[in-house]
């Protein structure tokens, strides 16, 4: 950190992070879980449709190990035709209970059609009976014009699945794992309120960190 560091629990770059982003990355949303962050599992993915117009929604995080994280989409929605039409994007994990921020951008790879039927057919009801939904009547994110007969789908589906069979996946489920090359670190909880921050660039396991004004 050159001349910038200091000694004592009142520097702003005392016990910097993991060199390695992901390993830190994981290895908050540990103290996170630990500590029932009601967050711990979300986060926000922003991406760009084909007018240039940024788009931001709430999904479901999976699998943070081994440098590689996660996400499940249906071929139905409009986020997966705008990474699939231009691959840009921008992800960003928060958990309040640790005063930790992740921003990531980068690359993409596609998880196998047969590993996400696999995992589909172990998901919960209320998962399937969606992707079912989109398959058989509706995609995501259409105009509901009538209400009742949404819901009285909904409970069709779950009445089937109920039964205790198990559908084969539709073919319109897909997977994405993030290959970040940019991370932006926050640490919003660091000693006497002083912000921590720090830019990672690279990827795959060859990251330069680098310190920045928060």
């Amino acid at each position: 950190m050159g001349n910038l560091a200091t000694t004592g629990p009142s520097s702003p770059h005392a016990d910097p992070p993991d060199p390695d982003p992901l390993v830190q990355l994981a290895s908050d949303q540990a103290r996170a879980r630990a500590g029932q962050d009601p967050c711990v599992d979300r986060c926000s993915l922003a991406t760009v449709t084909r007018d240039g117009e940024p788009r931001v929604r709430t999904l479901v995080l999976h699998g943070v190990e081994n440098g590689r994280l996660e996400l499940y989409f249906n071929a139905t929605s409009p986020k997966w035709r705008q990474l699939k039409a231009n691959g840009k994007y921008e992800l960003l994990v928060y958990w309040p209970t640790i005063g930790r921020q992740y921003r990531l951008s980068g690359g993409l790879d596609e998880i196998p059609w047969e590993t996400m039927a696999e995992r589909w057919r172990r998901r919960e009801s209320a998962g399937k009976q969606l992707d079912l939904y989109y398959s058989i009547h509706l995609p995501q994110s259409s105009v509901i014009e009538d209400a009742d007969a949404y819901a009285g789908a909904m409970k069709g589906i779950g009445a089937e699945l109920a039964k205790g069979g198990c559908p084969e996946a539709p073919g319109s489920i897909h997977g994405l794992r993030l290959l970040p090359r940019r991370i932006e670190f926050l640490d919003v909880g660091a000693v006497n309120r002083i912000h921590r921050r720090y830019l990672y660039t690279g990827g795959s396991g060859d990251w330069i960190r680098q310190p920045l004004v928060p």
